[in-house]
């Protein structure tokens, strides 16, 4: 790229950046968006440690669990 070109672009830019523009969108992928609506989804859920036998066969019991 020419020098030319260069200064061009460096000049439009401090414009958009003086006028309190961005010189791009600031915007989330819809990959971006699906992950951070499953992260807020699953927020407030409460989390249970399964680390005995007797804890999971009760969760696995648990009717109220079922979905």
């Amino acid at each position: 790229m020419s020098v030319k070109k260069k200064k061009k672009i460096q000049i439009n830019m401090d414009k958009t950046l003086a006028e309190g523009d961005m010189p791009f969108d600031l915007k989330l992928t819809e990959e971006q968006r699906a992950n951070q609506d499953l992260l807020n989804s699953i927020k407030g859920l409460s989390e249970e440690k399964l680390d005995t036998r007797k804890k999971i066969e009760n969760w696995l019991k648990d009717e109220s669990e079922d979905y």
